[in-house]
């Protein structure tokens, strides 16, 4: 008989918990654990009903574009990047302007994902001096937005 963690709704996941590196996701399942098989892995952020994907694109997007698509403005969808990778999250309430993930919006937050941060000062791109185990996390915050969200670009400087 397997474990399962409940599915925690994510108005439960408050930015102390989001703060404290809890053992849950953005959804509410379980983060990766060091030493899991990469097949695991790879289940473990699967969504329950995978979206249809389009193909990723290599786009180039500015970090002015970038910032004009943080869910403000109803003529430009919702995009975040990670890694310099931009993701589609538009359908995603939790990044339009009263979500609890909205700082995200319109950005390359790598550094805060990796740190598990919603503070607005680690809402930043640049992730290369931190720990394993924080590239680790954002390692896994990519792997999951690219199983749910459409990869429309990449930021360039």
């Amino acid at each position: 008989c397997q474990a399962v963690a409940p599915k925690v709704p994510s108005e439960y996941l408050t930015k102390y918990q989001f703060q404290s590196h809890d053992a849950l996701s953005i959804d509410g399942r379980p983060k990766s654990k060091k030493g899991m098989a990469a097949a695991d892995q790879s289940k473990a952020f699967a969504p329950k009903e995978a979206p249809k994907l389009n193909p990723p694109k290599d786009t180039p997007l500015s970090l002015s574009h970038l910032a004009k698509c943080d869910g403000n403005t109803p003529s430009y969808p919702t995009y975040v990047a990670i890694k310099g990778t931009v993701f589609d999250v538009s359908g995603n309430t939790a990044y339009a302007p009263e979500g609890a993930y909205h700082i995200f919006a319109g950005k390359d937050p790598s550094r805060a994902l990796a740190l598990s941060s919603l503070k607005a000062e680690d809402c930043r791109s640049d992730w290369e001096d931190l720990a394993d185990k924080e590239k680790q996390v954002l390692n896994d915050w990519f792997t999951f937005f690219s199983k749910r969200y459409n990869i429309v670009g990449q930021v360039r400087s």
